[in-house]
């Protein structure tokens, strides 16, 4: 889906630096009157997600036209996890995104940016982690260097996509039949590959689904650091599995939480599932700081039409 619309031309916000302060303080009651929820474009005619309330609509051609930006940017502002605080008055990370942006600029290429940035980046980068499978990092270089020719222009005077598919094509020859019970970090790599093999200018969901599949990249590497194995995996599913079936299934109306009884009765397991927890957490959160300030950096210049 093309993200060009009647107002695509004139960049962020049509160019109009009154139409980006109305946008925000509109925001801005709609947060305090507690009328935000989640979902993607999301407007049910009273609440609805970040856009939805902007737009007072669920059309990404409404956000194209009125707004001057891409279908992305849409889709990744109501797509990335809350982390609003009591005295924010504006919802976070989305707030913090939207008074980054420059009105004029033109944002299409900024989605194959911040991709390249989560590829092979000097902070975000996880292509590195591919090292020891030759052929996924080769994979994940060239469709790092395939978003870096669209970012620049020099392969959009072909209508051809065929760049684009021989990339998604070798990226589900790796997936494909891959059904492993336990997330590793190649298939994490490999399923990101296959999720960042797309032109955001033409898929909407792109950058986020790239988003998504770098946090669990690494997710599988904070555990991974931690010592965390197949083995422990294995282990916790058969210990949780042998704890609802004693104490669960008798009497499931009466009974605690699995996760409780593991803390109960198998209080080291338990920690150390906790401790593999909150290091995925602070990992591979996609509103991580440093996810939040790159988007900000790609964001900000002006580049007016």
């Amino acid at each position: 889906m093309s993200t060009q619309g009647s107002g695509a031309g004139l960049g962020a916000y049509l160019g109009d630096g009154q139409l980006k302060q109305h946008w925000l303080t509109m925001l801005q009651a709609h947060h305090l009157a507690n009328r935000l929820r989640p979902g993607v474009l999301a407007w049910d005619g009273s609440t609805g997600s970040v856009v939805g309330t902007l737009l007072r609509s669920d059309s990404l051609a409404h956000w194209t036209a009125r707004s001057g930006m891409p279908s992305w940017l849409a889709v990744l502002l109501d797509g990335l996890p809350s982390s609003t605080q009591a005295d924010d008055t504006l919802p976070q990370p989305a707030g913090q995104l939207l008074v980054a942006i420059t009105p004029g600029a033109q944002l299409d290429p900024v989605g194959s940016r911040f991709i390249r940035l989560l590829l092979c980046g000097p902070d975000l980068g996880v292509a590195g982690l591919a090292a020891p499978w030759p052929e996924l990092q080769r994979l994940l270089l060239d469709i790092a260097e395939q978003h870096a020719c669209s970012d620049q222009g020099t392969d959009s005077a072909s209508p051809s996509t065929s760049h684009w598919a021989d990339l998604q094509q070798r990226a589900l020859q790796i997936t494909n039949g891959r059904e492993e019970r336990y997330q590793t970090l190649e298939l994490a790599l490999a399923q990101l590959a296959e999720g960042a093999a797309w032109d955001p200018v033409t898929s909407r969901s792109a950058v986020l689904d790239t988003l998504r599949l770098w946090a669990g990249v690494r997710r599988v590497q904070a555990s991974q650091q931690l010592g965390w194995t197949l083995a422990d995996h294995l282990l916790v599913q058969s210990t949780l599995s042998d704890l609802h079936r004693q104490h669960v299934a008798p009497a499931p109306a009466d009974a605690p939480n699995v996760f409780t009884l593991l803390e109960q009765h198998h209080p080291q397991l338990a920690q150390r599932m906790k401790a593999m927890l909150r290091a995925e957490d602070q990992q591979g959160g996609l509103d991580a700081p440093l996810v939040v300030q790159a988007l900000q950096r790609l964001l900000a210049p002006a580049e007016p039409a």
